[in-house]
């Protein structure tokens, strides 16, 4: 068992879905905005489903409607679904009757502290968790101890009255004390491209799950 929630997607093949579905992660996710470069097409995604057990699998969507992801949720049976930080609130509403939803925002350098709390406490009764991305704006764990964007109280404060996830890129070394300060709902972490078929390196994964794992003992 691991000592927290773990999200590993977008999935893009088969290695990485078993080899997650292995290290016991809560999630794979399966990106199905077709503008986007980890798009898998969903027959794809059903062609890996048949191959690992024990997870649940998210669809994420771009600026899909709440028709189609409703379409698309029912077509795949998924368990969740993962809109985007310009997702309305409207659209989630129409939603929350059939799917739990996760709900990504995308923290910039010059976010506000009062900006990102507005907005949890908006969305908060229509989804099962809110994922904070800082690694798509290259903000380190490093800057959040110094302060920047906001500070260490603000993600306490976040994570003590939201259920908070952390798309943030760390070194192993880090980790403890992230989990130690903040006691997220989650943390996501992500595939790869193969470096041939059905074959690559898990090395750095290995040492977290390793870390997350013993973290249990």
């Amino acid at each position: 068992m691991l000592k927290t929630k773990i999200k590993a997607g977008p999935i893009t093949n088969l290695t990485d879905a078993r080899y997650f579905a292995a290290r016991e992660v809560a999630w794979l996710s399966f990106d199905f905005d077709e503008g986007s470069e980890t798009y898998l097409p969903p027959a794809q995604m059903s062609a890996i489903r048949e191959w690992v057990d024990g997870v649940q699998f998210i669809g994420e969507f771009g600026m899909a409607s709440a028709v189609d992801i409703r379409q698309q949720t029912q077509a795949l049976e998924l368990d969740a679904v993962q809109v985007n930080m310009f997702t309305d609130l409207e659209t989630l509403i129409d939603l929350q009757s059939s799917v739990p939803i996760l709900k990504e925002i995308v923290i910039e350098k010059t976010t506000s502290p009062e900006a990102i709390r507005a907005e949890l406490e908006l969305f908060q009764p229509r989804v099962q968790a809110f994922i904070l991305n800082f690694e798509k704006n290259n903000i380190f764990w490093q800057d959040l101890q110094a302060g920047n964007p906001f500070l260490i109280e603000h993600l306490q404060d976040w994570c003590n009255h939201f259920s908070i996830m952390f798309s943030i890129d760390f070194q192993k070394e880090m980790l403890n004390n992230f989990l130690n300060m903040l006691l997220p709902y989650g943390l996501c972490v992500k595939g790869g491209v193969e470096e041939k078929v059905g074959y690559k390196s898990f090395e750095e994964l290995d040492e977290i799950f390793d870390f997350l794992e013993k973290s249990e003992q």
